[in-house]
């Protein structure tokens, strides 16, 4: 399952995962000033029943995972809203969302759309943009390699 996109905390040991460091990247952040939503993160999938988000806003970096991994704060989050088939939804970088088990055979278009401040951008794992922008370099690190590899090489950034 794809969990909850933040960074690991310090010396925190989500089951199994052996001890993390903290270190926030934005990825998208997203807040909503009166009735205009900045920054943030889309998301949509062709396949009802395939994703779901909470509403909640994990404040404290330090409760995250690796790789965003809130599995440990599952309890605590309250029910899940169900996506449906081409339902688009916004959310900050610090609501859990996650991807659902498909059905063997099950085949659906997906996308998340991260809108700005992207720390980290996993190069490995994210479609280049077709007309050239590539990231900053002065504010997102590009890693390659497995995302899912915590040796993964810098290539650039600060």
């Amino acid at each position: 399952r794809d969990r909850e996109h933040e960074q690991p905390p310090r010396d925190f040991h989500p089951r199994g995962a052996g001890a993390c460091e903290v270190r926030y990247h934005p990825w998208g952040v997203g807040m909503v000033q009166g009735n205009s939503r900045h920054g943030g993160i889309y998301m949509a999938s062709t396949v009802g029943e395939s994703a779901q988000i909470y509403n909640a806003v994990v404040e404290d970096p330090s409760l995250i995972g690796h790789l965003g991994c809130c599995e440990h704060l599952r309890d605590f989050l309250g029910p899940p809203t169900v996506l449906g088939a081409g339902e688009l939804c916004w959310f900050t970088d610090r609501t859990p969302h996650e991807s659902l088990p498909l059905r063997a055979g099950t085949r659906r278009q997906f996308f998340r759309l991260v809108t700005s401040q992207v720390g980290v951008w996993y190069a490995d794992h994210s479609t280049p943009n077709p007309q050239g922008v590539v990231p900053d370099p002065l504010v997102t690190r590009v890693l390659r390699g497995s995302k899912f590899d915590r040796n993964a090489g810098r290539v650039s950034g600060p």
